[in-house]
């Protein structure tokens, strides 16, 4: 396999002066980069639109073509290059502009060449780390987060989102609990262009209109009480990435306003700011509510499921492709098992019983399940398959999953010695629900331990 060629960056000078353009070529010449030069914005742009470049060094003030324009321009198109601004007329004003603009460094002539290389060899450094950590991410999730089934239903799940994930568009993703709302949203920006950059899940259900704010849109200083410093909202710390709204129907009614302004805007005003900022991710939402039941009952606003319902993609439930049941129970048993050497298999009692259950809890009840036999059956459940051996087996081949729970749950309370605590805790469960189960299969009474 041929090395990958080690980072190379390419470092664009800008300025209208060519004596600027040379001292900024011999302070880089020993350095292991390109150097490009543009007598100006518009000469900038040109070789912007040929090539990629890594840092562009701009002059501020230049005839025709200020380096801020150059820096709106940079930003209007959305080209991953990073910026900095060297100027002879430094002010707080243009300092403040550049940074509004994001400019990664605003430099003041006559500068020191030996800080000025410093300074663009830490940008370079953080470029290369980002660049590093998309390619790992790239290499482990090359194929995106995985959509596992191969029935009629999943094929056609994984092939619109792959035809979604280049777009721009939200896409509304649909599904009861439990179905993979947000792994489908995972898979959707994993094969998408932004791939390499954050993903950010909000779920709408523990959001309360107090905070909802300054949690998607961020606040100034000063904004309310106990507001000691600004904070960035999620929109824009997402970056150029994705921003997942899960469960948005239980968004609150009294801010749907806001956030359809911003979607529609592709802006936002941090809370106690008169100024809008825009921001640059895709917006994906989920949800297992009926939006359109909800628009009718005035709970949702109808402008705003119109907005965020620009593609939509429904998730089955997995009752309705049992045929993907054993291998999602597969998956989930190389997953938890890592531990063991060789691969446990399903024998035909189990696969019985886990395709005949209607799964209510759906893709998550079933990684549960899964998770508990492991837990309660570490010995036996070898080559021959989950079902535990003739000692201690669960009820044969036409057992019911109701079943299962009892005797899961009678050799949990037996293993820990009647610790609850424990018991609950080889479950997977809190011992509440240890309680309440115990009660409804009528297996005595639990002791407070």
């Amino acid at each position: 396999m041929t090395p990958k060629p080690p980072f190379a960056p390419v470092i664009l000078g800008v300025d209208d002066e060519a004596g600027a353009l040379q001292l900024l070529e011999r302070i880089f010449r020993a350095d292991a980069c390109e150097f490009v030069a543009a007598p100006g914005g518009a000469a900038a742009l040109e070789v912007l639109r040929r090539r990629e470049v890594d840092l562009v060094i701009s002059d501020l003030d230049m005839p025709g073509m200020s380096g801020i324009d150059l820096l709106e321009h940079i930003r209007r198109e959305d080209w991953d290059v990073d910026v900095m601004i060297v100027t002879g007329h430094a002010t707080v004003q243009n300092a403040v502009e550049c940074m509004r603009r994001s400019t990664l460094d605003f430099v003041e002539k006559p500068y020191d060449p030996g800080e000025l290389r410093r300074r663009a060899r830490e940008i370079l450094k953080r470029r290369l780390l980002r660049r590093e950590h998309g390619e790992m991410r790239a290499a482990r999730d090359s194929a995106g987060p995985q959509l596992i089934g191969a029935s009629k239903p999943m094929q056609d799940l994984r092939d619109l989102a792959r035809r979604v994930a280049p777009a721009e568009e939200v896409v509304l993703i649909l599904g009861e609990s439990g179905t993979g709302k947000e792994l489908v949203a995972r898979a959707i920006h994993a094969q998408g262009p932004r791939a390499a950059e954050p993903f950010l899940a909000v779920d709408c259900t523990t959001l309360s209109a107090s905070v909802v704010e300054s949690e998607l849109f961020g606040h100034v200083k000063g904004a309310f009480t106990g507001a000691e410093a600004g904070r960035t909202g999620l929109f824009q710390a997402a970056g150029r990435g994705t921003i997942f709204l899960d469960e948005i129907g239980d968004f609150p009614v009294e801010l749907q306003p806001r956030l359809l302004r911003a979607l529609q805007e592709r802006e936002v005003r941090p809370v106690g700011s008169n100024k809008p900022e825009k921001f640059q991710a895709r917006v994906l939402a989920a949800t297992h509510r009926d939006l359109a039941a909800l628009v009718k009952a005035g709970k949702f606003r109808e402008d705003l499921f119109w907005r965020i319902n620009v593609v939509e993609l429904r998730i089955p439930p997995l009752r309705e492709r049992r045929e993907d049941v054993l291998e999602l129970a597969r998956h989930f048993v190389r997953k938890y098992d890592a531990s063991r050497e060789g691969a446990r298999t399903i024998d035909a009692a189990a696969a019985k019983a886990l395709e005949g259950h209607d799964w209510p809890g759906n893709v998550r009840e079933l990684e549960n399940t899964i998770r508990r036999m492991l837990v309660l059956y570490p010995d036996t459940m070898v080559v021959e398959g989950l079902a535990p051996s003739s000692a201690t087996a669960p009820p044969a081949p036409a057992a019911s999953m109701t079943d299962w729970e009892k005797t899961a749950i009678r050799s949990a309370i037996a293993a820990s010695r009647g610790n609850m605590t424990q018991a609950a805790r080889s479950l997977g469960v809190s011992k509440s629900t240890l309680y309440r189960k115990m009660k409804e299969y009528g297996l005595g009474e639990p002791t407070q331990s």
